[in-house]
């Protein structure tokens, strides 16, 4: 009994405690359909604050910023109440985005707090009460900030002939399955580039001695470490399914192995991928050995007897939507890529003035060969790009739709545009817009 009241009282100081914008959202529309304006067009934002409870003597504001390609900046606070809105009434210059990046602030400045928000409701530890979206004009006339390099094709022929030259010796043991019905296994594959590929697969048993044969997904991760030990969502009873990691790292090993791993992989005291040194020669910059590692993935996928020989999916997010597209551009056996949030699209944006990317590393001639939106050009299956973030600036909207607009061989090609989504962050019941 003893128990039970104090659990009751841990609940009624949680409740008492509770602040005014424990359930609140920020929420940003457009006037008309956000990427469907014209250069010039006025583009009008309603800005809503809803789910508050702001007792009626308390004051809060909204302090708001607008940037965009075209290099115009304007800021503002506005009061706002339960239930409020106001308008940022703007237009772009030229083609391209404006973004609009907005947060709920107290009678002193300071930013108001969601405490109450429970961890997997908040991607990325946002507390804040905040909207970060935007529109755009004439998306269509974007241009490349810098040109492929000439020899593309002919650098990408050079790396193929470097990797067939490693046979593909395969190391695969099975491991624990999440679901009776797949076999999963632990895979490690011989490649150029200095590590093997190393990821999990799965295999439905309805494959077993033949009996049935399935199309294939590769998937990929973002930024960071990835899968370390046996994945228990990647696997599916229609498919067969191979989990890799950018990295080519041992699999099953304890924390210290992955700690020591990443450290082992900076370079010049930066983070993988981050170094300009690195980056000066396409063939020892860290992008090198994970796009051997793709293709010798979906090698090793197309290899397999289970596989029907007609369809393979690429699919993943940010860095995994990197190499999704490398995948996709680089071996046409992946006929199928639904990339989201792709990063490293149109690096730099040298040229053009554009909104950066907060998270992305300094242009080189030698990273162009890796561009998503040189790789563009390539692919000639389907393309699905599901989501764009217009509040999105590791990914900025303007590279991802420099990409889809140079899908120019492709069978099919749509993206879906997703209002108040950054990075990391989908608000509930997101407005979308999707262009094919």
């Amino acid at each position: 009994m003893k128990r039970l009241m104090l659990a009751w009282a841990a609940i009624a100081a949680g409740m008492a405690f509770a602040g005014p914008f424990e359930k609140a959202e920020l929420r940003g529309v457009t006037d008309k359909a956000p990427v469907s304006y014209k250069v010039g067009e006025p583009i009008d934002f309603t800005v809503t604050l809803t789910n508050a409870e702001i007792p009626a003597d308390a004051q809060y504001f909204v302090k708001w910023t607008r940037t965009g390609d075209d290099g115009k900046k304007e800021s503002g606070k506005e009061p706002i109440a339960n239930n409020g809105s106001f308008h940022i009434k703007t237009a772009l210059a030229k083609p391209g985005f404006v973004r609009i990046e907005a947060k709920v602030v107290d009678a002193q400045g300071k930013d108001v707090k969601r405490d109450g928000v429970a961890p997997g409701e908040n991607w990325f530890g946002h507390k804040e009460v905040f909207f970060s979206g935007g529109a755009a004009a004439d998306i269509a006339k974007l241009k490349q900030g810098e040109a492929e390099p000439k020899d593309f094709d002919a650098f990408w022929a050079k790396q193929k002939a470097e990797l067939k030259k490693v046979p593909m010796k395969v190391k695969r043991w099975e491991v624990k399955s999440p679901k009776d019905s797949v076999r999963m296994y632990a895979v490690q594959i011989d490649c150029a580039g200095g590590r093997p590929v190393t990821g999990y697969l799965s295999i439905p048993k309805r494959c077993d001695n033949g009996a049935m044969k399935l199309p294939a997904r590769i998937e990929f991760d973002g930024y960071g470490t990835g899968i370390q030990r046996a994945p228990k969502h990647c696997w599916f009873d229609w498919q067969i399914n191979f989990h890799i990691n950018a990295h080519g790292y041992d699999l099953e090993k304890d924390g210290d192995y992955y700690k020591q791993f990443f450290e082992s992989i900076k370079s010049n005291g930066k983070g993988y991928a981050f170094d300009p040194k690195q980056n000066a020669d396409p063939e020892k910059a860290y992008f090198h050995g994970m796009a051997m590692r793709v293709m010798r993935a979906v090698e090793y996928l197309a290899s397999l007897p289970e596989w029907n020989g007609q369809e393979i999916l690429a699919e993943g997010g940010s860095q995994g939507g990197l190499q999704t597209v490398w995948a996709a551009a680089l071996d046409k056996r992946v006929n199928k890529a639904k990339p989201n949030i792709i990063w490293c699209c149109d690096i730099g944006k040298k040229g053009e003035g554009r909104l950066h990317a907060e998270f992305e590393p300094s242009a080189t001639p030698a990273l162009r060969y890796y561009d998503c939106v040189n790789m563009a050009r390539r692919i000639t299956g389907e393309v699905d790009v599901t989501r764009a973030g217009l509040g999105d600036y590791t990914s900025p909207p303007s590279g991802i739709t420099l990409f889809y607009n140079n899908l120019v061989k492709a069978k099919s090609k749509k993206i879906t545009y997703v209002q108040g989504s950054r990075h990391g962050y989908i608000p509930p019941k997101a407005d979308k817009q999707e262009v094919k």
